[in-house]
């Protein structure tokens, strides 16, 4: 096996390091990071109501006007997984769940920022706004805030509404279960 050599700017020796060989060093800063990060309690994924193991997403209501047909149903699909892949909540279809995320697409539309001489679109941005209500059956609390994002794109680019629709809908998901962080953080809205 051929040894690589690095030669370091300025210098005419350099160190060598055998192919397929990682440095012990790296290893043991590696180990070194993810203990010291495991036992000052840090965790990979979103924090929730400690007594809350369960939830519900029933199907987004769609109030956009225009209609923007079954945006509602790929965003529950993508705020189900969401949840399912970044907190320790289990997603069931069932009253009986500790807590209940409701959500109301309120906006969803292009807005044309570019065009060209001759009226055709350059630049666009996808705007959109949805209401959620997020009930803790356990605690009796129920929260309400508003999401929203903003996605632009180019047409000249090769981008189209339909491709960053998809982007869309994942940074309003994220954007949902972040606000379940602030569980802790909020004043009581209203008790159920």
């Amino acid at each position: 096996m051929k040894p690589i050599e690095f030669m370091n700017k300025g210098s005419r020796s350099g160190s060598t390091i055998r192919e397929g060989r990682v440095p012990g060093g790296l290893i043991y800063t590696l180990v070194l990071l993810l203990t010291v990060s495991l036992g000052c309690g840090y965790r990979l994924g979103y924090r929730t109501p400690p007594q809350v193991s369960t939830l519900a997403v029933p199907i987004f209501h769609n109030a956009t006007f225009p209609l923007r047909r079954d945006v509602e149903y790929d965003l529950t699909e993508i705020v189900r997984k969401e949840f399912h892949t970044r907190t320790r909540l289990r997603i069931i279809d069932s009253d009986k769940a500790d807590m209940t995320l409701k959500g109301t697409i309120v906006d969803f539309r292009e807005v044309l920022i570019a065009d060209e001489d001759r009226d055709r679109k350059v630049e666009s941005s996808l705007i959109a706004i949805v209401d959620v209500t997020l009930e803790d059956h356990v605690n009796g609390v129920r929260r309400e805030y508003r999401v929203t994002t903003t996605e632009p794109f180019s047409t000249a680019s090769g981008e189209s509404f339909r491709s960053t629709r998809a982007g869309a809908l994942t940074n309003l998901a994220e954007r949902i279960i972040a606000q379940v962080e602030y569980w802790d953080d909020y004043e009581v809205e209203e008790e159920i």
